[in-house]
């Protein structure tokens, strides 16, 4: 069965190397940098990678924005018990 530039990506992605990646998949290394070395591979690894790197900026934004909204929340609730404060 013939391993798919996919299957590289993702073991590229989970290992960092193509070394790894070869041992993984069952290929020799220089298979892995044959396969790699190509335009259409690293036109396809370079968009996944691009979308990967999208939806992880998009999830700490909203991470970031919860955070400073749950800060805020915090900031009223002290100003409105100090306001409640029995004199």
């Amino acid at each position: 069965m013939k391993v798919t530039d996919e299957q590289i990506i993702s073991e590229l992605l989970a290992h960092g190397n193509k070394k790894a990646v070869a041992a993984v998949l069952g290929m020799s290394e220089q298979q892995i940098y044959q396969r790699t070395n190509t335009t259409a591979f690293k036109a396809k690894f370079a968009a996944i990678h691009a979308d990967l790197l999208a939806c992880a900026v998009g999830r700490m934004a909203d991470a970031l924005t919860l955070a400073i909204q749950t800060a805020c929340d915090i900031m009223k609730n002290m100003q409105n018990m100090q306001n409640m404060q029995i004199k």
